[in-house]
């Protein structure tokens, strides 16, 4: 169990670079409380760590307005079941660069925050998500509309067959050039992004570009936006819809 070691050598680099080299890591959970975390590992594949079993994988409890956490070339994953990977709570200008999630064994979500107020920036570049067929949700966004910013760039989402959950869920995703494959699910719905959760109104709610979207056959939605609130900002442009999206795949807006 590394969880002791990961621990203490991030409280020692205060900051600075802990890397992890070509392995596999075991931890059960850590709760991460540093201004400053900087990750570094040897490539998503390369450096993996790996969860027994607990609620949360990663916990981030910061919330200092000038910290910042880099998460570099690392993979998430667990053999036992989970709540969620990580949990960033409040913490400020998270960024993941070239990550692998997979959470086929989390119960609730990937990588979900709180919504408590105050703003706090997400970015997420060339990572891959992978989620369970009992997966509910992927990156989860709960706060108050403007109070979480999540920005995706490169990403790619994979659903197994039988998903029945929201890759991504409410307000505030600015979401270019990312692929989301549900190619796997033939029957049921789902959806790829429902960005009517925390919304409120005159806000803004998100904007989606460049981006790919694939279906099986199924009764699923690209975007659910029944209940946005009214007067609110959502933009999708540059998109491609591939496989059985029924002709609503985009539901009405308020």
């Amino acid at each position: 169990d590394d969880t002791t070691a990961i621990l203490a050598a991030t409280t020692a680099a205060n900051g600075g670079i802990v890397f992890f080299p070509k392995g596999t890591y075991k931890i059960t959970t850590l709760s991460l409380s540093g201004a400053n975390i900087n990750w570094l590992g040897s490539g998503a594949g390369s450096s993996i760590i790996s969860g027994t079993t607990n609620s949360t994988l990663i916990g981030l409890t910061d919330n200092t307005i000038t910290g910042w956490k880099n998460f570099t070339g690392l993979s998430f994953t667990s053999s036992g079941t989970y709540d969620r990977l990580f949990f960033l709570e409040e913490s400020q200008n998270v960024s993941f660069d070239r990550c692998l999630f997979d959470a086929s064994n989390c119960t609730a979500d990937a990588i979900a925050d709180t919504a408590a107020a105050g703003l706090s920036k997400y970015l997420f570049t060339d990572c891959d998500f992978t989620l369970g067929a009992s997966t509910p949700r992927g990156i989860y966004n709960q706060a108050a509309v403007g109070a979480r910013h999540v920005a995706l760039n490169g990403c790619n989402f994979k659903v197994p067959s039988g998903f029945t959950g929201s890759i991504l869920v409410g307000a505030d995703f600015i979401v270019d050039n990312c692929r989301f494959d549900a190619s796997l699910v033939t029957s049921g719905v789902y959806r790829h992004i429902d960005a009517e959760s925390g919304t409120a109104a005159g806000r803004y709610v998100g904007s989606f570009t460049n981006c790919k979207f694939l279906d099986g056959g199924s009764t699923g939605f690209a975007f659910k936006l029944t209940s946005v609130a009214a007067n609110c900002d959502f933009a999708e442009s540059n998109n491609v819809f591939v496989g059985g999206f029924s002709k609503a795949f985009l539901m009405g807006v308020s």
